[in-house]
């Protein structure tokens, strides 16, 4: 199932069935926010079946669940995910006409997410 994060402040939907999403202003990054309170490489998710791993990567202006700050943590359905301030609800499935389609990583730098992350590469 894919796993689909809706932009709340009106832009496009990303719509992913890639595992992991690197995220930041950076130009490497899978999603790229075009906001200055954005970080080069603000956070990492692990998509999987309708859930969502987050971890901040020591980001200037912070990763937020439903408007707590975390370091990590985890999404279910209809959380509010805040990268700075641009804000997305996680959704499951289902496709949008205006929705990107996140690209599949390299093996390099999925492995090296794997190790951001703390979780052993499978």
């Amino acid at each position: 199932m894919r796993t689909r994060l809706v932009w709340l402040d009106g832009q496009l939907d990303i719509d992913s069935n890639t595992p992991i999403v690197l995220v930041g202003r950076h130009g490497d990054c899978d999603l790229q926010l075009d906001s200055a309170r954005v970080s080069l490489h603000h956070c990492c998710l692990v998509l999987d079946a309708g859930q969502a791993k987050v971890r901040d990567l020591s980001s200037t202006n912070g990763t937020r669940i439903n408007g707590r700050p975390v370091k990590s943590g985890r999404l279910r359905p209809g959380d509010i995910l805040s990268i700075a301030d641009c804000r997305f609800r996680l959704a499951l499935g289902g496709s949008s006409a205006e929705s990107v389609l996140l690209r599949p990583l390299d093996t390099t730098t999925e492995q090296e997410l794997h190790r951001l992350l703390g979780d052993p590469k499978r």
